[in-house]
């Protein structure tokens, strides 16, 4: 890629799931709500970084981790509805830092526009180490979200934007300097949130996360056959009013309603990576837990804004068909 600007759109998760694996990210999305979807990206990388601006206009499920040797930093704008990132909420004066294959498990359940750099692990941790030499012995595997003043997550997120839209010295070194000192700003974020409880606190309660996140891991597990709330229930230990309130307080659905979303897009997965023929289509759907063609068309066409067929036809790109 070179020194300058580069934007694009994509009109399916496929799409967008396909430009980020070409991009080395390892992630699948997973639409979960009915209607259009939308995203696009403006992206610019100098010597070994890469600066882009994300928009996302959809309700999406989204899991992976970042390139092997990759730092990220992840600087939300002011989203339209819920966002969360590993459990953690997404509010004013937040950003995340995701180290190399660190598991990414967020929800978009609305509107969103995020900044974000990616650096050489090495250049995060050069510079995590002049913050504190004592960084090398504990530094995350995990995402961490980092809180500051809403001011200085704004300044960080505008000096992205100007990176992006500014006709900048092509020199190596000069943007080697400043990706490093970037980095050195979000280090020393990181040391200041070391006793910042509130990541753990993302949920109403530890106890509803855990509960979610059991009744997912159920459903990941068992979407293609036939599933029966009350055995989710027990698998997370809950009643059903509980498990609903869950759901829709975290993500705006109702268990059931996840479940559909679930199998929908992992058909249309499979669809996408499928050649036609005769009865592939029943195939698929049945191999994922449909059993009445006529509503899994209707619930399809009523999800994706496209018929099976449609699908199946007119896609094609080269994507895993593997599911979590």
């Amino acid at each position: 890629m070179s020194n300058v600007t580069e934007t694009g759109l994509f009109s399916s998760a496929e799409e967008l799931e396909q430009a980020n694996r070409e991009a080395g990210w390892n992630l699948e999305y997973h639409q979960l709500m009915p209607g259009p979807f939308f995203s696009g990206f403006a992206c610019r990388a100098w010597a070994d970084s890469l600066v882009m601006r994300e928009s996302f206009v959809s309700s999406l499920e989204v899991r992976g981790e970042p390139p092997s040797d990759m730092t990220a930093i992840i600087i939300p704008g002011k989203p339209c509805a819920r966002v969360t990132l590993n459990g953690a909420e997404v509010t004013e004066g937040r950003l995340f830092l995701v180290p190399p294959g660190a598991a990414i498990d967020a929800f978009v359940l609305g509107e969103l526009e995020a900044y974000s750099i990616y650096l050489p692990e090495s250049v995060f941790q050069e510079a995590a180490r002049c913050v504190d030499p004592s960084w090398h012995d504990r530094r995350p595997s995990e995402a961490l979200s980092l809180r500051a003043a809403p001011q200085r997550v704004d300044a960080l997120r505008r000096e992205l934007g100007m990176w992006l839209g500014g006709a900048d010295s092509t020199d190596d070194l000069a943007h080697q300097v400043r990706a490093s000192n970037f980095a050195l700003k979000v280090a020393a974020l990181t040391l200041e949130n070391e006793c910042d409880s509130e990541f753990e606190q993302a949920y109403r309660s530890v106890a509803h996360r855990k509960q979610l996140s059991l009744a997912r891991e159920y459903m990941d597990v068992n979407f293609q056959h036939a599933v029966k709330m009350t055995h989710v229930c027990a698998y997370a230990g809950v009643g059903l009013r509980t498990l609903e309130r869950v759901f829709q307080h975290e993500l705006n659905l109702s268990p059931s309603r996840y479940l559909l979303a679930r199998r929908l897009s992992t058909v249309r997965r499979v669809l996408v990576s499928s050649g036609p023929g005769r009865g592939v289509i029943k195939r698929i759907a049945i191999d994922h837990g449909f059993t009445h063609m006529g509503r899994f068309s209707v619930e399809y066409r009523r999800q994706f804004g496209e018929t099976p067929s449609q699908t199946l036809n007119e896609v094609r790109l080269p994507l895993p068909v593997s599911v979590h």
